[in-house]
């Protein structure tokens, strides 16, 4: 491909502390593997801040040895809410305390002082976006997973086929504020803990560093009156030591992290009954831990994930690889659809064929295997996504997405008005491959039944290796 190896996208994570930056070119190769960090200084306002994001672009760009006029697109992402893929932020995240965040346009104004395409994400999709790739590999756009990232607040994705599920508003993942059933997960005479949103009991009034501080361990410190924690300064420095307790084992600080681990568990059960997905990501703090106490962390909450028995066999849970990193390499991904670089070799997912894990699961145990992503969209998309709903309750066999393409009857299938039982029929036959041009790929190898408890911090060394991370185009 011409320009190969020169041409680059730079990735911008930019949190309430630091700007993390990294450049990928267009060969799949990161330039920089260590993490490069610069003073974000979002609290001085978004003006600083802006010219803040331009002097890391260069400062990283400098580490790579890359020209300034070989970067063809910018990927940025930050935490808070915005509106879909606009970068409008709805709501500053906890560290974005200055008022002139919220609704500041902020990759509008990244773009105008670069003069570069910028590619907005919120942080934690980004870093979903980035782990999935990283541990699906090929099969990447063929598979889906729910990350969950602790930090400041609570961040979530949500990954389908390879891609961000944004939702109509761009909201969808956030995890954070869904509320959680809260018996069984607080101690006799605890108070419900309330979110910084105004919702009571909702994932981030617990897990979170937030909710450490201004729910959690109040309530404990009254249990454990002689505890060193109460005369460690602030509340929010006491709250960022709670870790480092439960790590050597303190009892206190272990139960503040089993009541954390009970409301991710039951996140993640959500997830399960909601979008079925094939792996579940836990990030934050807690992948810089101790491997003892990550360990039991991980495996805590997988207890307290309810999956059914025909999920148990197809899932994964482990962290987040490269959590310091993974934000700044998620936005590269996405700014290397925006540059136009080609796919190099792995097909992007059917749109109109997304299927929970334990569904197609079951689909390959009896020897069907997805249908090969099309070169091209169906000419009718609410046709035929019409024929598939008028279809439920026929065998999964029946009808297959396939591309106008090959089966130019696609075309002419009806609209969803007029649409009927019998039509239904019409419609299958329509939609059904009368004779494939080549058998769909294989699966990359088979699922093991048994769970992955969890996975080394440094598991994303397979970027380096590998150098590329297949089916990043599908983003």
């Amino acid at each position: 491909m011409p320009g190969q190896g020169r041409e680059a996208v730079v990735g911008l994570d930019n949190g309430g502390r630091a700007i993390n930056a990294t450049v990928l070119d267009s060969a799949g190769r990161f330039l920089v593997e260590r993490l490069v960090e610069t003073p974000s200084r979002v609290a001085e306002g978004p003006a600083v801040a802006i010219e803040a994001l331009a002097e890391a672009l260069t400062h990283v760009l400098g580490l790579a040895g890359v020209a300034r006029d070989s970067v063809r697109a910018v990927g940025l992402d930050t935490p808070g809410l915005s509106q879909r893929g606009r970068g409008h932020l709805v709501a500053g995240a906890v560290n974005f305390v200055d008022p002139a965040w919220r609704g500041f346009d902020v990759r509008n104004a990244l773009e105008a002082r670069l003069a570069l395409p910028v590619i907005y994400n919120n942080d934690a999709n980004a870093a979903s976006l980035y782990a999935h790739h990283v541990h699906f590999g090929p099969d990447a756009a063929r598979r889906s997973s729910v990350s969950l990232i602790v930090g400041t607040g609570l961040g979530g994705g949500v990954i389908e086929g390879g891609r961000v599920v944004r939702g109509a508003s761009g909201m969808a993942g956030e995890f954070g504020h869904m509320r959680i059933p809260m018996d069984g997960l607080l101690a006799e005479g605890q108070p419900v803990p309330s979110c910084n949103c105004g919702l009571p009991g909702d994932g981030e009034s617990v897990a979170s560093l937030t909710g450490i501080e201004k729910n959690l361990l109040p309530y404990w410190l009254t249990r454990y009156p002689g505890h060193d924690l109460h005369t460690a300064g602030p509340a929010r420095q006491a709250a960022a030591l709670v870790r480092s307790y439960a790590s050597a084992g303190d009892p206190m600080a272990l139960e503040i992290f089993r009541q954390q681990a009970i409301a991710l568990g039951r996140l993640f059960t959500i997830a399960a009954n909601f979008t079925d997905p094939h792996a579940y990501f836990l990030g934050g703090g807690v992948v810089e831990a101790v491997p003892g106490f990550r360990d039991w962390f991980l495996a805590t909450v997988r207890e307290h994930t309810d999956l059914r028995a025909e999920q148990l066999p197809l899932v994964t849970f482990a962290l987040v690889p490269d959590l310091d990193m993974a934000g700044a390499c998620g936005a590269c991904h996405r700014g290397r659809r925006r540059a136009g670089w080609a796919p190099r070799g792995w097909p992007g997912p059917d749109p109109l064929s997304y299927r929970g894990a334990a569904r197609n699961g079951a689909g390959r145990a009896a020897g069907r295997e997805p249908v090969p992503a099309p070169s091209a969209r169906p000419a009718s998309r609410h046709a035929s996504g019409a024929a598939r709903r008028t279809m439920a309750g026929r065998p999964r066999t029946a009808c297959h997405s396939v591309p106008s393409s090959r089966y130019p009857s696609l075309r002419d299938t009806p609209s969803e008005a007029a649409l009927s039982s019998n039509a239904a029929d019409t419609a299958c036959r329509a939609l059904s491959p009368r004779t494939p041009d080549a058998a769909p790929p294989p699966a990359s190898g088979s699922r093991s039944p048994s769970l992955v408890v969890a996975a080394e911090p440094g598991a994303g060394a397979h970027r380096a290796e590998h150098g590329e991370i297949a089916a990043a185009d599908a983003l």
